[in-house]
């Protein structure tokens, strides 16, 4: 129990501090780069444009999430990745609530779509490296 409780909290965690990481590296370099576009950070969160980028890399970093979720729970690996799906879709929807970060319906209502499908597959990815060729033809 104990082991799935840090499991999912340690995908928790890796995956909001590459999300938060790349953002911050992204954002400093567009802000540099192009600082007649992006004159300063409200700009960039009013950017269509940064903000399908940002969606993108998240998903990505989701989906490891769920990866090393399953990783360290070292059983159970779509169950835990489930685990994550629904502590994140929590924590997605207190942000919505509470205007946490500021974001478009269309962004929210993708979020709320997208990344528990690929924080899932994350876990499928894990298992699918668990099992034998043979298995994974049967799914």
């Amino acid at each position: 129990m104990l082991r799935s409780i840090v499991a999912v909290l340690g995908g928790l965690i890796i995956m909001t501090a590459a999300s938060f990481a790349i953002e911050f590296v992204v954002d400093t370099i567009l802000l540099r780069a192009f600082p007649a576009s992006f004159a300063n950070e409200a700009a960039l969160e009013h950017s269509t444009g940064v903000m399908i980028f940002t969606m993108a890399y998240t998903l990505v970093c989701m989906a490891l999430g769920g990866y090393l979720a399953a990783t360290f729970a070292r059983r159970a690996f779509v169950a835990h990745a489930v685990a994550l799906a629904v502590v994140q879709e929590i924590l997605t929807i207190i942000a919505i609530v509470y205007k946490i970060a500021p974001a478009p319906a269309w962004a929210w209502a993708l979020t709320l779509i997208l990344v528990p499908i690929c924080i899932i597959f994350g876990g499928y990815w894990r298992a699918s490296k668990q099992m034998q060729p043979r298995a994974l033809a049967r799914i």
